[in-house]
Order: C-alpha cells, then structure tokens, then sequence
C-alpha cells in the first residue's frame, strides 16, 4: 500500500467504524429496552417472524437507495452518505423493533 493510500485510510476509516459501532450500540440498546415490553396485539411467533423480515427488508432497501458518490483520495463528495451508509448498517437490528412491540418474540 502506498503511503497515500495508507493516509487515506487512516483518514477515513475511524469515522466509518465509530459510525457502524455507535449504531450497533444505539441498536442493542434500543431492542433490549422496548423489545422486552408486553406485545400490542399478544404473542404470536409466526407473525413476529415474519414481521422482523419485512422490517429487516425495508430497511436493506432504504440503505440500498441511497446514492455514494465519488469516495476517493481526489473528491471526498460521496464520503458523507458513505457515513450514512454505515450508521444505517449499524441501526439494522432496529428494523426487528415495530415487530417485538407488535407481536413479542414467543407464545405463551
């Protein structure tokens, strides 16, 4: 690796960690407390289920159309939605959220 491509590394890769960890632990945190709380509408694991799936699909699509531009070490332009990009990878688990609320995650 050259040493500008080492520099430009060093550059950019500490925000886009800090990005994906900080969503991950916003995430975790967000699940642990409000998943936990008493369904709206009973249990049901089928529903649950399937509920986490399409959430977990929304949100793969809504990261997925969000357009990056040039990311290089001549134009940074594309570097803030690769921010973006990577809070969101982080926040994933959320999308299970409206479906634990809804549904809980077992059966009585």
């Amino acid at each position: 690796m050259s040493n500008q491509g080492l520099m430009f590394a060093v550059i950019l890769l500490p925000p886009l960690l800090f990005a994906v960890v900080g969503g991950l632990g916003v995430s975790i945190l967000a699940v642990g407390f409000l998943g936990q709380k008493k369904p709206w509408f009973g249990k049901n694991d089928l529903l649950c289920f399937l509920g986490i799936c399409l959430g977990a699909f929304i949100w793969v699509l809504l990261i997925a159309l969000i357009p990056v531009g040039q990311v290089g070490s001549n134009s940074l332009e594309g570097y803030p939605a690769l921010l973006l990009k990577a809070l969101m990878l982080g926040l994933a688990p959320v999308s299970a959220l409206p479906a634990l609320m809804a549904y809980g995650p077992r059966k009585k």
